[in-house]
């Protein structure tokens, strides 16, 4: 059989890089923080340490990338449940500024730099802040950052609902082999679950998985006394409870992103 030619690998290697980033909309993809460039470069950009993101990212020998920790979610996710910290960032900053004296620019998605605070023209640790889309291989120069445009929970709520899904899937088959009626349960607890925490998301600043727990305690035992007042069955209610607890712990540590082993 005759090897593929160069346009045929392209085309693959395109098809699976863009597949990997789809994945990543569902599934966080996490590799090591790495800082990636040629010594020397005047700038730096700012990248999120997801697999199917960086696999698409614009390779260039006139900029070194800071690939930060994002909890393996694409910038949108990162930038909207707060998952990359500046103090890491500014940590990278200021040890490389002590070798390069000559970089100017820091280039930010702008999920990224919303979630920081972050405008353009503003210095951080002696680099100006440049914004850039948060896929930069999409010329789109007209985004802009406006913290006022779209509320957090709204930001939040919409960059989570493929994650939901993906969670939907992934339990699918598991919940069916308990039958029909365990997997209704099932799957409702892990939507209703997965909403409400990407909704409630800041309203602790604890672990994600004990965020889950508290925001699962909270409103599992409040609509369990609500439903008490109804016909439904007491076990039926229980397993109901229990079951959107039990996904909200775990929407919680997915929600706050994977670490590369």
């Amino acid at each position: 059989m005759p090897f593929p030619n160069g346009n045929t690998a392209l085309k693959r290697s395109r098809f699976l890089n863009n597949f990997a980033w789809w994945l990543n909309h569902f599934w966080p993809m996490p590799k090591h923080p790495n800082l990636i460039g040629v010594q020397g470069n005047r700038d730096i950009i700012l990248a999120v340490n997801a697999r199917g993101y960086l696999l698409n990212f614009p390779k260039s020998n006139a900029r070194t990338v800071l690939e930060i920790d994002g909890g393996g979610f694409l910038p949108e996710f990162a930038g909207a449940f707060n998952l990359v910290k500046p103090a890491i960032i500014v940590d990278y900053l200021t040890q490389y500024k002590e070798t390069q004296s000559a970089i100017t620019t820091l280039f930010v998605p702008f999920s990224i730099a919303q979630s920081l605070g972050w405008e353009a023209a503003d210095i951080i640790a002696d680099f100006s802040i440049s914004l850039v889309p948060d896929q930069p291989w999409e010329a789109n120069s007209d985004q802009k950052v406006d913290g006022t445009a779209t509320p957090s929970w709204v930001r939040r709520l919409l960059v989570a609902l493929p994650v939901i899904f993906g969670q939907i899937l992934i339990f699918a088959v598991p919940l069916l082999v308990y039958g029909p009626y365990s997997f209704i349960l099932g799957e409702l607890s892990l939507l209703l679950a997965g909403i409400f925490l990407a909704v409630l998301w800041n309203i602790t600043k604890v672990c994600g998985w004990l965020k889950g727990l508290l925001i699962g305690l909270v409103i599992g035992v409040f609509a369990g006394g609500v439903f008490l007042l109804t016909s439904i069955p007491l076990d039926v209610l229980l397993r109901l409870i229990v079951g959107f607890i039990l996904c909200s712990v775990w929407l919680g540590w997915v929600y706050e992103g994977l670490r590369p082993a």
